[in-house]
């Protein structure tokens, strides 16, 4: 039977288990418990407002980012704010999405590239549907190895924890409602999709080291 790892409980959350998982839930209570109370916050997290800054507030968030270096710029509160502030998250975005695929393609866990095939040119697909499907199951695997990367990496190489993870969670989901909306107004943007995948891959590891730190 199958065992279900952190990961997959995380992820379970939002999607419905293979028969296999839903097998591996049935037989343990203590899983079906412990889905539940992830469930149970993540629908509370949902049910707060949004993390979003007054509007007259973005000028205080950009001094906070000047500080933080993470943007660049003389001039404080030069015009368009938002404008920069969306070049820092594309520069975010870009560079770890960059580095993650680097990873997927210089290693091979998982069988990856086994599955894949050993196809030069693009992959071709015999309906929307089956492409639909190829989109999603490249979404799962990127998001993945994108957590696996930043476990593996350690502290040293990644973001310090936050002081509160809640809070933390909160933003993240924040940050994927405005990114749905944005996607399903412009569905083929690719920044756009890049920030709600990589939304849902921070919250998946969220998740993770949240469970964790509360069984610790």
């Amino acid at each position: 039977m199958e065992r279900l790892t952190l990961e997959d409980l995380a992820r379970l959350v939002d999607e419905h288990p293979t028969p296999q998982e839903q097998a591996a839930l049935d037989a343990d209570p203590r899983l079906q418990s412990e889905l539940g109370a992830l469930r149970s916050q993540t629908e509370e997290l949902r049910s707060l407002p949004a993390v979003l800054p007054a509007p007259d507030g973005w000028e205080k968030l950009e001094e906070k980012l000047l500080a933080a270096g993470l943007l660049q710029g003389q001039q404080l509160f030069a015009p368009p704010v938002w404008r920069r502030w969306m070049q820092g998250a594309a520069a975010v975005v870009i560079f770890v999405a960059g580095t993650a695929f680097g990873w997927i393609a210089n290693s091979t866990p998982g069988g990856i590239h086994d599955e894949a095939g050993a196809q030069d040119g693009p992959a071709t697909y015999a309906s929307a549907d089956e492409a639909r499907h190829a989109v999603e199951d490249a979404k799962r695997r990127w998001q993945e190895a994108y957590v696996a990367y930043h476990d593996l990496s350690g502290p040293a190489e990644g973001r310090p924890a936050p002081r509160d993870p809640l809070q933390q969670l909160a933003a993240l989901e924040a940050l994927m409602a405005a990114t749905r909306v944005a996607v399903e107004e412009f569905p083929e943007d690719q920044f756009f999709n890049g920030v709600y995948v990589q939304a849902q891959a921070e919250q998946r590891r969220a998740v993770r080291r949240f469970t964790l730190d509360s069984w610790h």
